[in-house]
């Protein structure tokens, strides 16, 4: 068995020609548009939540912070921090939903490719993923986008696929991910 190398694997992927026993998984279009308007929005919100709170000069004080904040000059200084702290995250999430925006037009750019040997996510020109004989394990959990696959390697490095509902109904990406990695197993065993 030859050594699985997820950039030449991606690079076939892109060219459309694969074998048949490979599993395709491209980016939905609408999945994308989804991402952009939803995270779009909410950073568009962050935005209007800095210009109230820095023009009203109000503020949000929880109760655990001592009773010296709720004099003028305390919500006027909470107000500047709560304002600034929205114009972080407002920026941040329209960065990402600007990110959404290239991908949304260019979906053949962003897939998810599963072989015999491995998979690999393909975003663009970064490429992740590895050999199902370097992988232990492939575990789910919520991620701040959707469903994440956390796939934990034999040397005990792990990183992260968010795949959500992106690459069509996470389930099947799933499935095939484990299959691949159950083969392997076999084998080894």
């Amino acid at each position: 068995m030859a050594a699985f190398d997820k950039e030449l694997v991606a690079s076939q992927a892109r060219s459309g020609i694969m074998p048949d026993d490979w599993k395709l998984f491209p980016l939905a279009r609408g999945a994308a548009l989804r991402n952009v308007l939803s995270v779009g929005l909410v950073g568009l919100f962050a935005l209007g939540m800095t210009v109230y709170l820095f023009i009203s000069q109000t503020a949000y004080v929880p109760k655990f912070l001592p009773d010296s904040f709720f004099s003028n000059s305390g919500i006027a200084t909470a107000s500047i921090i709560e304002s600034l702290l929205f114009v972080a995250l407002g920026l941040w999430l329209l960065v990402v939903a600007a990110r959404w925006m290239q991908a949304y037009n260019n979906t053949q750019s962003y897939f998810i490719v599963v072989t015999p040997d491995g998979f690999a996510e393909v975003r663009r020109e970064k490429v992740k993923g590895a050999a199902f004989a370097e992988v232990a394990a492939i575990r789910t959990r919520s991620g701040f986008f959707g469903l994440e696959f956390i796939i934990q390697r034999r040397s005990g490095r792990r990183f992260a696929l968010e795949v959500g509902k992106n690459y069509g109904p996470p389930g099947e990406v799933l499935t095939a991910l484990q299959t691949g990695l159950r083969a392997v197993q076999k084998v080894d065993a």
